[in-house]
């Protein structure tokens, strides 16, 4: 290959970039030939994740922020094991917060199981745990230990729900979440569930509800339900 270009002259970077593209078993040893920095970083982008190269494809990343994005990219498409979670995330720099989130994220089918109904409290303080020992901070805009636990209630329910719809929200699925958790958790129960009603409005009663194709509520969780449907309905506009 490399004498060929020695032939017909240096390849552009552009060039070098498509060349990449087309042998992707070279992709790393091409790319990290290329001389603009940025057009190397997207390139070896490439390699590590489309081309298969993985992680070895960053180390040859000239600048920082695209060997940093490059880590996060490996991490978030192949999924590092969680032994090695720690130490792949910490290469992430700025983007280690996103890449500790996106390792618990995909951990929801089996807290799902490793946490049944009436242990939500356990599984938040495990989330905030597993943060902590990847080295991340829950961040107060989005935190992941009540976001995560609301949509497992969420879908919980939701399943339930799908073979009973007269079935109501919270039913037992709340456990012992808090408040705030469960209102959350019926927020995604909404959001997961089919499109809002047109006007976006809190259904006036059960049937309705039935009608629309949504989940309703118990009685003890409507003030609760009110304030749902009525942030869901004002941002939607």
């Amino acid at each position: 290959m490399w004498w060929i270009w020695a032939c017909v002259g240096e390849p552009s970077d552009r060039e070098l970039y498509l060349r990449a593209k087309q042998e992707p078993e070279n992709a790393v040893e091409i790319c990290a030939a290329i001389t603009n920095s940025d057009e190397q970083g997207e390139c070896l982008l490439f390699a590590a994740t489309e081309g298969n190269h993985g992680s070895e494809a960053c180390h040859y990343a000239r600048m920082e922020r695209w060997k940093e994005a490059c880590f996060f990219e490996v991490i978030d498409t192949k999924g590092v094991p969680k032994y090695q979670a720690k130490d792949s995330c910490a290469r992430t720099g700025r983007f280690l917060n996103r890449c500790v989130y996106h390792i618990i994220q995909r951990e929801e089918q089996s807290l799902m199981h490793r946490f049944p109904i009436g242990q939500e409290t356990a599984m938040s303080q495990y989330i905030q745990t597993e943060i902590q020992q990847l080295g991340g901070e829950e961040l107060r805009n989005d935190p992941l230990s009540q976001t995560l636990v609301s949509r497992i209630i969420a879908r919980r329910f939701l399943k339930q729900w799908r073979k009973d719809n007269k079935l109501l929200f919270p039913s037992k699925f709340c456990g012992t979440a808090s408040e705030d958790i469960c209102m959350k958790g019926y927020r995604f129960v909404i959001r997961l569930g089919n499109q809002l009603p047109k006007p976006c409005k809190v259904p006036s009663s059960q049937s309705l509800s039935t009608e629309l194709r949504l989940p309703y509520w118990e009685d003890a969780f409507q003030a609760k339900a009110f304030r749902v449907w009525s942030e869901i309905c004002r941002n939607s506009h």
